[in-house]
């Protein structure tokens, strides 16, 4: 840029940013962005207790697979590796179920930051029960 289209471009800013109305609708977009990513992190949260659980019971298999070899009981031995295969099945399901959730709440703030960015339109997130949002004026 030259430093004319520059200058021209700062004046436009500060132009925009004298409304204290569209202040406060900036103000707005991290505190959505906060409760997008309080609720990501919660679900984060639960995946990854239930990623512990799994994990917990895989080695709890692992031992009793230890301890049905020693006995040499054919059967139960069976049965454990079956349990053991359902376990990390199910650890993988969650690790799936993760990488899903991170990658549609980076979709979320992508698509939250391109619509206001379009539209000039901020959303409320606050109450899911009605839509509402502010106009920011250019």
């Amino acid at each position: 840029m030259d430093m004319e289209e520059l200058i021209t471009y700062g004046d436009k800013l500060i132009e925009f940013l004298k409304d204290d109305r569209d202040i406060v609708g900036l103000k707005h977009c991290p505190n959505q962005s906060k409760a997008i990513r309080s609720q990501c992190d919660k679900d984060f949260n639960q995946i990854q207790n239930s990623i512990e659980d799994y994990t917990k019971k895989i080695d709890d298999c692992k031992q009793k697979a230890v301890a049905a070899e020693s006995e040499s009981v054919s059967e139960a031995e069976l049965i454990i590796v079956n349990d053991i295969a359902d376990l990390e099945h199910q650890v993988e399901e969650q690790s799936q179920s993760m990488k899903k959730h991170k990658k549609d709440e980076m979709r979320a703030q992508m698509k939250l930051s391109m619509y206001a960015s379009v539209t000039k339109i901020v959303p409320y997130l606050d109450d899911q029960s009605k839509i509402s949002g502010r106009i920011l004026l250019c």
